[in-house]
Formats: structure tokens, sequence, C-alpha cells
């Protein structure tokens, strides 16, 4: 015994007409969408942060730089964040970037304080969005070191 198929029916008109104008007005507006105004409004956020971070140097200040795959070194960083300005208040200057924002051949000699919180994945490979920074310090290691009173590295 076979068994039954069913032939599709012919589909509703007003169904077809109402799935095509959705489709045709949804593809208007992903194409029209000002991409550029998102993104530079977004670096304008990022750059705003950093200039007045910058100003204040009558502040103590830390910086936190995170690498993320997944959002977890990021989630973590902002945590920390959260509780440094907690406990230390208006006192203290606490920035949490994303390392792929952060201009570290201007900005790290000039630090007091930074705190990388690093994830990676494979074999110790550095994250997409730190592979800048991984690049930038092992060519500029010495430079680098001469400007860093104290290093640690810690593995987990």
């Amino acid at each position: 015994m076979e068994p039954a198929t069913v032939a599709p029916g012919p589909l509703s008109p007003g169904i077809a007409v109402a799935s095509l104008v959705l489709l045709v007005i949804t593809l208007l507006l992903l194409y029209l969408k000002p991409k550029s105004s998102i993104k530079s409004a977004k670096v304008e956020l990022v750059r705003r942060a950093s200039t007045a971070a910058e100003e204040d140097l009558s502040k103590p200040s830390v910086r936190i730089l995170y690498g993320t795959q997944t959002g977890t070194a990021e989630r973590f960083s902002k945590q920390l964040g959260n509780e440094l300005r907690r406990k230390y208040g208006d006192g203290t200057l606490v920035e949490v970037v994303d390392i792929e924002n952060y201009k570290a051949e201007r900005r790290l000699p000039k630090e007091r304080l930074v705190l990388f919180l690093m994830a990676t994945y494979g074999d110790g490979e550095p994250t997409d969005n730190a592979a800048d920074f991984y690049s930038w310090v092992c060519n500029e290691v010495e430079d680098v070191e001469n400007g860093v009173k104290e290093r640690h590295l810690e593995v987990g």
C-alpha cells in the first residue's frame, strides 16, 4: 500500500500579495538603511569616551581592556568595572574598553594601571577583536616592555 500524497493547494492570492509586499518593503529598508551613520555614531561614542578618559589626568585611572570571542571576557570586564566604580566612586576613573577600539601605540605608554581580561580560543590563539593588538605587541615587544614597570601573566 502506497502512502497517500497530498498535492499542494493553490496559494491564496491575498497571502501571496501580502508576502510579496512585505518582502519588497524589507529589502528596501535593508538597502536604504544608513549603515555608515550607525557605524559613525558608535565610533563617535568610543572617541568621546576615550577623550573624556584622557582629559582628566588629576584622578587615578584604571583601564580595563578585554578581548572576547563569546562575550564572557566582556561581561567579566564590565562587572569588574562596576565593582571598582562602586568601591572607589567618582574619585577614580574606571574605563572598560574593547581591545579592538584601544589605540595601544598612543595610549599604553601613558597608562598608570591597565587590566587585561583576554580570552583565547583553540590552542591559545587571540580572539578576533584582539588579533591586531596581539600582532602589535609581538612586533613591538621591546618598546612596550620599556614603558611597563611590572608585568604579570596569569594563565588559568
